[in-house]
């Protein structure tokens, strides 16, 4: 197991061997293998990365679910739910908020099911619906500071496809300025403006048969 955890534009990379991680990345990064978790390592080098100091990290630990655990505890975690929507010509579905091109998604509510959630965040930032739920895809984590707080968004994705010919309405209360029906060979243009952590969903979403 791999987890990425992304500082602005920078990863932070838990993982069990070195054989689990890309060697594009393990080359690209400042590699620490760990056989006890070093405390004051991971919290001088969270600090760095929230500075932009250092450079992608990977650390390896035999038990990747104790590595996890450990750096999750220097977070206030937030648990958020998104959607890769599709239409019948296979459009994916996007938002353009703050300057960015992004995927529908938001915090979950007290007692939500992730799934329940990502239909619910659709529908309000896009006005698209019905959905079909698919299948989840998998989980991004991102880093940032609110309130001085260290805050660590957990995002859920689900695949979700439509029926709706519609072009959707933006969000505005959201920031969210357009709602944008992009096709998979366009997806170039979106992907120079946007987020590592939808890079990498929608890497994992094609990916996956």
């Amino acid at each position: 197991m791999v987890i990425k955890i992304y500082f602005h534009s920078t990863p932070l990379i838990l993982a069990s061997d070195e054989m689990s991680v890309p060697s594009t990345m393990l080359e690209a990064s400042d590699v620490h293998t760990f056989d006890a978790i070093d405390e004051k390592f991971i919290k001088n080098r969270i600090h760095e990365l929230y500075e932009s100091t250092a450079k992608s990290t990977v650390i390896i630990h035999e038990n990747v679910d104790e590595l996890k655990n450990n750096i999750f505890r220097h977070f206030e975690v937030i648990d958020a739910s998104g959607g890769i929507v599709q239409n019948e010509q296979k459009d994916l579905l996007f938002i353009f908020r703050k300057g960015k091109w992004d995927l529908p998604k938001g915090k979950m509510e007290q007692d939500e099911d992730a799934a329940e959630c990502a239909m619910r965040e659709v529908t309000e930032e896009t006005g698209i619906e019905p959905l079909q739920l698919i299948y989840p895809v998998g989980y991004t984590y991102h880093a940032y500071k609110e309130r001085g707080k260290d805050i660590l968004k957990i995002s859920h994705w689900f695949h979700f496809t439509t029926t709706s010919t519609e072009i959707g309405k933006p969000q505005i209360e959201e920031d969210i300025t357009k709602v944008e029906w992009i096709a998979t060979r366009d997806l170039k243009k979106p992907m120079k403006n946007s987020y590592e952590t939808i890079k990498e969903i929608l890497n994992t979403f094609f990916d996956q048969p």
